[in-house]
């Protein structure tokens, strides 16, 4: 019998697959990353509603500032009550005021329109600014 030390037997294969601490080492590796895909989904997600609230509360606000240079809304400081036609198809939980103040010349009118809704976290908030000329 021969004594080999630090000599493999060539006979002998190598263990196949992984160690113990190598899988533990990619779970957390993929549990990481999982971790930091939900969370960009889920701030993704956030920002698609933001945008979205965002859009009707522009759209409610441009429709009050044309109704007003139509002369269907009065041109006077104060909340506006959303209707069927003015407000945006989901208009549930928008508010608009609205604010008049003469300016310098004659039957000209610096008008602006705040849009305003709660979301569960924040108030979301559009302001447009123009000017309507009433001879």
């Amino acid at each position: 019998m021969s004594h080999m030390t630090g000599r493999r037997d060539p006979m002998r294969r190598p263990a196949a697959g992984f160690s113990l601490l190598e899988a533990v080492a990619a779970l957390a590796i993929v549990g990481m990353a999982l971790v930091v895909a939900a969370h960009t989904m889920s701030a993704y997600a956030v920002t698609i509603q933001r945008s979205e609230v965002r859009q009707r509360l522009l759209w409610a606000a441009e429709n009050a500032v044309e109704s007003v240079r139509g002369g269907e809304i009065p041109l006077a400081t104060g909340r506006v009550e959303l209707d069927r036609d003015l407000g945006p198809p989901d208009s549930s939980g928008v508010y608009l005021f609205l604010e008049v103040r003469q300016c310098d010349q004659p039957g000209l009118f610096n008008v602006e329109v705040r849009a305003w809704t709660r979301l569960p976290a924040r108030r979301e908030e559009v302001e447009l600014s123009t000017m309507v000329w009433r001879p």
